[in-house]
């Protein structure tokens, strides 16, 4: 076996460990709704094939997570949710534009249909959905722009988030 061989193997076992870790913590501190989203979102870092945004940025949603459980406030599904979005569009977009905005949406659809069987109103939804479309756009946007970029690529994904959270202002 080649240094470079043992060097994928070691990545991939660490990229699995990673995802059992994100995981389990989603499952025992969110609940299913959190954990499926992460899985989501991690189902399309592998097929992106991408190392944008670099692997660390994708754990970092489970802030999003302790701070929904420290506050006691649900509200922060709603970043949690954006900043996984906007990891899978940033990674696919590395490949393909219109790729990394469906993978993005998959994420917000998932998150929308997890907030209809939540119960949220009709304004809610419209709300969500609406400010989820414009941060999901803009994450595209940015991330055909800035394609191939590491430091660009982690900066757009902690902006869509700061603009998820901004948006629960509405």
């Amino acid at each position: 076996m080649t240094d470079q061989a043992r060097g994928q193997g070691l990545r991939s076992v660490a990229f699995l460990l990673a995802e059992a870790a994100f995981l389990a913590v989603a499952h025992i501190f969110g609940g299913p709704t959190w954990t499926i989203l992460g899985g989501l979102a991690f189902f399309g870092r592998i097929v992106s094939g991408s190392r944008q945004p670099p692997l660390a940025v994708l754990p970092a949603a489970l802030l999003w997570l302790a701070a929904s459980r420290v506050t006691g406030s649900r509200e922060y599904f709603f970043p949690y949710s954006m900043h996984l979005a906007a990891c899978v569009a940033v990674a696919l977009c590395q490949r393909n534009t219109w790729l990394g905005g469906l993978g993005g949406l998959g994420i917000v659809v998932a998150f929308m249909v997890a907030r209809v069987l939540q119960q949220a109103t009709p304004r809610v939804l419209l709300v969500e959905g609406a400010v989820a479309g414009l941060i999901l756009g803009t994450v595209v946007f940015a991330a055909t722009k800035f394609r191939g970029r590491s430091a660009a690529s982690t900066a757009i994904v902690a902006a869509a988030t700061a603009l998820a959270c901004a948006g629960l202002a509405l």
